[in-house]
């Protein structure tokens, strides 16, 4: 296929994604009257002699609790609450001690870091799946629609050993909704943004049959205007305000899940696609007029679970195919002329096995296998780079101990791997060479104690480790470039924390939870920016990073919500090198502040606010370029006159347009009392846009 053939089939993807959306609205909109509202079935059962049984029903509809359980967790519900104009990495971003790093609007690239970590340190989990398993890249979280989901659950540390994930950065698991109905939507505004969707959650045979479908269009030009300093800061007469063009996005998502009852079985098949193209913009100061990104991703996944009258077992299997195009014939974004197409595939298994050997013992055990291919093909040079395999293998053996009369619970895990590097394609490099067979060893260990009926007391410690994915060791994704004399990143977590929650049948309902956390990072990996076009995956040593939590959230006399975060962060290069040592590790400001809160009546009208505060923060480890802090207000105001009727919403992100943020000329001299105007990014180079409004017209059945 030739680079302007390509081209071609790249221009017509939204023509496909628009065609594609339209007939699959129109199957759901037909039974949105009739979809029958059963509710779920129970989720909990009890043995004949009494004692509590496992959950025997889909444990994804009970949420995890974080008032009994040790792990630092927030659960966030996709409900009223949340504005329509949120997307997943909106929400997670209201979580305490998450931080969501935006290359621009709505659409565009973003990914989230937990307690200081890399984006690629976190784990994003779709009903358990593994989506970046092992922290195998940075998933987007744009590509993935906040309307399938029913809540986003953020593991700060300790994540559930059933999930069979020990990441450093923590884990982000999005559950699909269980709610029974229909519902349809339709966005518009700012930037010639568009989105529309429908869903319908079906209930049929008695309740043994639960079908959802979810499908999801968005469209955004992305041409919104932003303040250019034109990379010179030292020099003012270049400054000027510009238009960020070819930041155009095209999406289509699809989702399908079936659950049915066989017998004392449960069978969960699930498939979800995505199909999305956007233009890459590139720097502000070199901006890209042609370059072009086409993106394809499919998971589809079968599970059986059972549940026994003391305990649950579980199977599941997943495959993931993703491919990715980048077309940029004028060399406009990375090293030079470029046309690959990298091709990735995970095969993954996971059984796990629960049983309650005593009321003060629960024990499970999890295994798992993984297996990794990726492949690029250069199609201007007509040649396919090595194929690269590999695989991993491990397991976790944990408990639920409770003891003092179920005042103390502790939950040991043992948990060990194996990453098989032995196909890995990978040469020598500086004298580090990779290591065929890699263990890992990673236990950890958390601790609850119940201090008073609505006070608790958390612990958690544990080990972690991260190999570098594919794209960290060889990938060209433009500005990314890889390197293969990484070595694995390895760790050490911990946190303690208070958490106290109001007695039932307050006129004001919520919690308070303050906590402490800490964590050590042995060959942190990093993209460090060598030039304003390209970045390299390296290798820093060691780092350290600890801070503070304290979060809030309140429902005052069932008409006031109320949410606060507060996170208070340092870190430390422990690297010797003078010119890093000591320093603040790139891109972990030192505050971050989020605030949520709405008045509704009913839910005939809901007025809401939402603010986030974060600090400057260095984008390079020598600490010189330090980014403006950036403070955004959002407001939205939804209205539904009639029960069964539909809602209108209108709202603003980024409420008092704020696009630029005065800082010193100098970080380096603190005697030099000049001020510059600097851009608001999260990543140098990458704008983000001002005032966006928008209006949604939802129905719901």
């Amino acid at each position: 296929m030739t680079p302007t053939n390509n081209r071609t089939r790249l221009s017509r993807a939204p023509l496909r994604v628009c065609g594609f959306a339209v007939g699959a609205l129109w199957c759901l909109l037909a039974p949105v009257a009739q979809a029958e509202d059963a509710p779920p079935e129970d989720a909990q059962d009890t043995s004949e002699d009494g004692e509590a049984a496992m959950v025997v029903r889909d444990k994804r509809l009970a949420a995890p609790d974080a008032q009994n359980t040790s792990a630092a967790v927030t659960v966030i519900e996709v409900d009223e609450r949340i504005p329509a104009s949120w997307d997943v990495g909106a929400a997670v971003d209201s979580a305490s001690g998450t931080t969501v790093t935006r290359l621009g609007g709505l659409g565009d690239f973003s990914a989230v870091s937990i307690r200081g970590s890399s984006t690629r340190q976190v784990q994003i989990h779709l009903d358990g799946i593994p989506l970046n398993p092992d922290g195998s890249s940075s998933v987007n979280l744009s590509e993935l629609p906040l309307q399938a989901f029913e809540r986003v659950e953020v593991y700060r540390g300790n994540a559930p050993p059933q999930l069979g994930a020990a990441p450093i950065g923590g884990v982000v698991n999005l559950v699909t909704s269980q709610r029974p109905g229909s519902a349809v939507y339709a966005t518009g505004g700012s930037f010639n943004t568009a989105r529309v969707g429908g869903s319908l959650n079906h209930t049929a045979l008695e309740g043994k049959l639960r079908t959802l479908v979810l499908v999801d269009a968005f469209h955004t030009q992305g041409d919104f205007d932003f303040f250019n300093d034109s990379g010179t800061r030292y020099n003012l007469i270049d400054d000027s305000v510009q238009e960020r063009v070819n930041n155009d996005t095209d999406q289509l998502s699809a989702l399908m899940r079936v659950q049915a009852d066989l017998g004392p079985w449960q069978l969960t098949v699930m498939d979800t696609a995505m199909q999305r193209e956007e233009g890459l913009p590139g720097h502000s100061g070199n901006r890209a007029f042609d370059a072009r990104l086409e993106g394809f991703r499919n998971l589809g996944a079968v599970e059986l679970e059972r549940s026994l009258e003391r305990g649950r077992f579980q199977a599941r299997a997943w495959h993931q195919h993703r491919r990715e195009t980048l077309l940029d014939l004028e060399g406009e974004v990375g090293a030079g002329t470029q046309h690959l197409s990298t091709v990735s595939q995970q095969l993954g298994v996971l059984s796990s096995a629960s049983w309650v050997a005593s009321p003060a013992l629960v024990g499970s055990l999890t295994v798992w296998g993984r297996w990794d291919r990726g492949l690029t093909e250069d199609w201007l040079g007509d040649e396919a780079f090595p194929l690269h395999k590999r695989a991993t293998y491990g397991a976790a053996l944990s408990a639920d101990i409770w003891l003092l009369q179920d005042r103390l619970r502790i939950t040991p895990v043992v948990q060990g791997g194996v990453l098989d590097n032995r196909e890995l394609a990978l040469e020598e490099v500086d004298t580090v060479a990779p290591v065929p067979l890699q263990p890992s060893f990673t236990p950890r260990i958390g601790a609850l104690v119940e201090l008073q009926p609505n006070l608790v007391f958390k612990a958690n410690a544990g080990r972690y480790f991260r190999p570098p994915d594919f794209a960290e060791l060889y990938g060209d994704r433009g500005a990314l470039l890889g390197n293969e004399g990484l070595r694995p990143e390895q760790g050490w977590q911990a946190d303690v924390g208070l958490r106290a929650r109001s007695p039932e049948h307050w006129w004001l309902q919520g919690s308070v939870e303050l906590g402490h956390f800490w964590q050590s990072s042995t060959d942190l990996i990093t993209w460090i920016q060598n030039s304003q076009r390209t970045l390299v995956a390296q290798n820093i040593g060691q780092a350290w990073t600890q801070g503070v939590e304290l979060s809030a959230q309140a429902d005052v006399a069932g008409w006031v919500d109320l949410q606060w975060n507060l996170t208070r962060m340092a870190s430390v290069n422990l690297v010797q090198d003078p010119a890093v040592a000591d320093n603040q590790l790139p891109r972990v400001p030192l505050w971050e502040i989020s605030t949520q809160s709405s008045v509704h009546w009913g839910e005939r009208v809901r007025i809401g606010h939402h603010w986030t505060y974060v600090a400057q923060n260095y984008w390079d480890s020598t600490n010189w370029y330090l980014t403006p802090p950036r403070s955004l207000h959002g407001a939205f105001v939804r209205t539904q006159p009639f029960e069964k009727g539909p809602s209108l919403e209108a709202s603003v992100l980024n409420l008092q347009n704020r696009q630029v943020e005065s800082v010193p000329r100098n970080v380096l001299d603190p005697k030099d009392p000049s001020l510059i105007l600097q851009p608001l990014t999260d990543f140098v180079g990458y704008p983000l846009p001002g005032r966006t409004v928008l209006l949604t017209l939802r129905w719901e059945a």
